[in-house]
């Protein structure tokens, strides 16, 4: 029988779809990411009745799961190229008893540009890449949409919170979408795991450009690996 690793919060994942060093963490403080919990959960808490949460960078799908344990209400989306992981998340559906139409899963990487990429396979840590820097990492091939086209695949021109952890492209990503004038999606607020000061201080200056207020600024978190950026448009709920 597969052991279960359980969260304090409730949330359920089999044991072995974990990696040392998050046993390490999670010994230390049973949820994923002892900084980022709260503030997720005061977001989350947040929005609107039913509405609607995507996930990019889902992995086997912790946020996912808080979040629906938290608000039955909500819509999730996550979107997550990795297909190990799709299907260790697909697993944990059932695992914290929940339905498969409870969320949507989409195979789709979010990239900074319509050019191809590649994804390096490090479990949690995979990032995109293009060919021509793969060099002789581990990579698969992995299909792309940028941040701008997600709404006809979640249905909704509207995004209440989106959540993102893609190890180092986030910054390319956002400076990329809001690029674009007059885009077809409206996203009411962000929570980013940022990875790098530099990358951080980007993130921020991109959304503070475009009128988000920003709720939480910590680049150097002191119990978790991500930095932790949070903003929102007016209170952060739709208009």
């Amino acid at each position: 029988m597969r052991a279960v690793h359980c969260f304090d919060n409730g949330v359920k994942v089999y044991d072995d779809q974990l990696v040392e060093a998050q046993r390490l963490r999670y010994a230390k403080s049973n949820v994923h990411e002892e900084d980022e919990e709260e503030l997720f959960l005061r977001m989350i808490n947040s929005l609107p009745a039913g509405g609607i949460f995507v996930s990019v960078g889902s992995a086997i799908g912790y946020y996912a799961f808080l979040a629906k344990r938290c608000r039955p209400d909500l819509m999730i989306h996550c979107f997550e190229p990795l297909e190990k992981h799709r299907s260790f998340l697909s697993e944990n559906i059932a695992l914290n008893g929940f339905l498969e139409s409870d969320f949507k899963i989409h195979r789709f990487a979010i990239a900074p540009s319509s050019d191809e990429y590649l994804l390096v396979n490090r479990s949690f840590g995979s990032f995109l890449v293009k060919p021509e820097d793969a060099r002789s990492r581990p990579v698969s091939s992995v299909e792309s949409v940028l941040l701008s086209e997600i709404g006809t695949l979640i249905g909704s021109d509207v995004i209440d919170l989106l959540q993102m952890d893609i190890q180092g492209f986030e910054a390319l990503i956002l400076e990329d979408h809001f690029s674009e004038p007059g885009s077809k999606i409206d996203i009411r607020s962000f929570l980013v795991g940022t990875h790098g000061e530099s990358i951080h201080d980007r993130c921020r200056a991109v959304l503070g450009l475009h009128g988000y207020m920003v709720l939480h600024d910590e680049f150097a978190t002191p119990n978790q690996p991500d930095g932790i950026l949070a903003a929102a448009k007016g209170d952060g709920r739709r208009s």
